[in-house]
């Protein structure tokens, strides 16, 4: 279209219809790229949402499954040894005669889980695929 507008043999009236419809043109995609912006933004904040109340669900069921397994242990006390403060630190730094709860609680976690498949591939290897944890 703009070889065809600075064309010197074009009339003055299709010269402005060739201007009017790339104006408009223009506006379109203008309004396309802000609305298509706005749905990106719609769907991340929708995922953003999801994702946050996923790690909340699976946050509540470690917690109910550590909350229960430390009352069979009689403990008073149950520290995450991996976890920082807000500087960043260790919040545990020295522990005597600890009892780790870690394999107790992901055993109880999961216990409803699937069980590893079994894939079959060509020429006859068989990996085994675990079920995610």
């Amino acid at each position: 279209k703009q070889n065809e507008f600075n064309d010197p043999s074009l009339a003055e009236k299709k010269r402005k219809e060739i201007a009017a419809s790339a104006q408009e043109l223009a506006a379109t995609r203008s309004v396309l790229i802000k609305e298509g912006d706005e749905f990106l933004k719609k769907q991340r904040r929708s995922l953003n949402q999801k994702m946050v109340g996923m790690i909340n669900d699976i946050r509540n069921k470690v917690e109910t499954a550590v909350s229960e397994h430390a009352a069979t242990l009689d403990v008073n006390l149950v520290f995450d040894e991996s976890g920082l403060t807000s500087s960043r630190t260790p919040f545990l730094i020295y522990s005597r005669n600890t009892v780790d709860l870690t394999d107790a609680v992901l055993k109880k976690l999961n216990k409803d889980a699937p069980s590893p498949v079994t894939l079959e591939t060509p020429g006859g290897a068989k990996p085994k695929a675990e079920a995610p944890k």
